[in-house]
This record gives C-alpha cells, structure tokens and sequence, in this order.
C-alpha cells in the first residue's frame, strides 16, 4: 500500500508562513484519496507537490555543487597544463642549446681527426720542401679553425664553447612546480686549440709528427667522452623530459576539455532541475509563496 505525505508536517512555521496553522501530521493512502473530504484531498494533493519540490530544490544544489567541484577541477588541469607548457619552453630551449653545441662538437672533431691524418701523414713520408711546408701550414690552419668555432658557435648570441659558461652556467627549471631540484645546469667546458692541447704540437718533422699522431689519439678519445658523450647524454635526457612534459600536458588538455564538456552538462541540468522547481511551485497555487522563495533559494 502506498501513502502520500503532506511534506508540510516536516517543515518550520517560518517556511510555511506564521499565519498558517494547518500542519497535519499523517499518512493518507493514495488509494482512499478519492473518499477524502475536499480540505483534506487538496492538503495531501499539496503535501504531494511539496515534496516534488523539495526534491528537484535539492538536486538544484546538489547540482549547483557538482558544478563547483568540476570548475574547480577544470581550473586545476588549466594550471597544470599551463605549468607542463611553462616546463617543456624551457626543455625545448635547453633542446636547442645543446644540439647547438654537439654541432660544434661534430665540427671540432672533424677538425681534430684532419689533425690526426696531417700526422701520420708527416710521419709515414720523409717528406721536405714543399710538401712538408704543405702539412705544416694545414695542420696550423686546422688550429685556427677549432679556435674559431670555439668561439663562433653560439646559441641566443651566447658562445657556448668558448669557457664562458663554465664561469657562468645557465640553469633551466623543467619541473612544473619551479623547485630548484628540478634544474639542469647547463655548462660546456673550453675547447678551444690551447685548451685542447694542440696548440703547441706540430709536423715540422718526422719525429714531432709522430709525437703529435699519438697526443692527437688520445686528445680525439678523450673529446669524444668528455665533451661530445656529456653533451649527447644530456641530449637524450632532455628529450625524454620533452616527450614526457608533451605527453602530460596532451592529458591534462583533454582532460580539461571533458571536464568543460561535464561542467556544460552540470549546468544545463541545474538549469533544467530548477525550471522544473519552479514549474511545481507555480502549478500549486496553494503553496504560500514565502515557501516558494525558500524553496527556490
């Protein structure tokens, strides 16, 4: 058996209105409705509309709250997103500044490993006269060409290779929370002739050549770890940061624009709950309208 409520027995005197004084306090059967007096039919009929009210009131708020906590929600991912942003600018600068520098790594090398065959040339062949000058004046040329890219190669109009960064390091933040412990310090030792160690070696003669064939093995050994091997480790880690902060921020931006999506939805249907609120109010012409407007919030 099923019983319909007058909703009013559960609600204060100030939200019925002071002058009203009818607050039944009982079940009436749906089924004896039609043997009801008149008074007693429109007071259930009127409990019945209450209810209904109350209840698309409440999923109002509750929706009115849902959206809160979607917006709130949506606002967060926007930072994060803004921050993941903020984090792979700096990743893909640091990026570019190391690559610049393995160009000039690649370059320099070339020009140690031209050294290196200069060398053995001049020591393989007792060569004089003209061929001998011939290797001497390149293998100084190939001098002035490493001192040069030691100092030409530049990133943002910074020379990188020159030792200046040494002294004065750059430090990229690529964390999204700008802690200090999410730096990379960027700094590239001087590789410039002197610096290298072939500023003084020379071919003049076989027995130099030969001297400077073996200091030239270990110079191009100890280039290629010391500086081109940090500069590629340090390439491939900011890669992986890159690929990940883009990654992060892909999620974060879809899952901002499904939260705008929900939060659309929230506020169509918080709309909907309240004109259907208000539907039942109006409908009931016998619900005081102080009650009305509490209702309605």
């Amino acid at each position: 058996m099923t019983y319909t409520v007058d909703a009013r027995s559960f609600l204060s005197n100030h939200l019925i209105g002071e002058r009203s004084t009818t607050r039944p306090n009982r079940l009436v059967p749906s089924h004896a409705l039609g043997g009801l007096r008149p008074g007693e039919e429109r007071e259930a009929n009127q409990g019945n509309a209450l209810l209904q009210a109350l209840s698309l009131a409440q999923n109002r708020r509750q929706r009115g709250g849902v959206q809160v906590e979607i917006s709130l929600r949506s606002s967060r991912e926007q930072r994060d997103a803004h921050s993941l942003s903020s984090a792979l600018r700096n990743t893909n600068r640091g990026l570019s500044m190391v690559d610049t520098a393995r160009q000039g790594y690649s370059s320099i090398r070339e020009k140690l490993e031209e050294m290196l065959s200069v060398a053995q040339e001049a020591k393989d062949a007792p060569v004089v006269g003209d061929d001998r000058n011939r290797l001497t004046a390149r293998f100084d040329e190939l001098k002035v060409e490493i001192d040069w890219l030691s100092v030409s190669t530049e990133y943002e109009g910074r020379p990188l290779l020159d030792g200046s960064l040494a002294q004065s390091p750059v430090y990229l933040n690529l964390g999204t929370k700008g802690a200090t412990g999410d730096e990379l310090k960027i700094d590239f030792a001087a590789v410039s002739s002197k610096s290298l160690g072939v500023g003084v070696l020379d071919v003049n003669a076989q027995e130099t050549a030969a001297a400077t064939e073996t200091a030239l093995q270990g110079i191009v050994a100890t280039f290629a770890q010391d500086h081109q091997g940090r500069a590629d480790i340090k390439f491939d880690t900011l890669s992986q940061i890159a690929e990940k902060h883009t990654a992060s921020r892909e999620q974060a931006t879809a899952r901002g624009r499904e939260l705008g999506n929900v939060r659309q939805e929230a506020f169509s249907a918080r709309e909907l709950s309240s004109r259907e609120a208000t539907a039942a109010l109006v409908v009931q012409a016998s619900i005081e309208p102080a009650m009305a407007l509490r209702l309605l919030g």
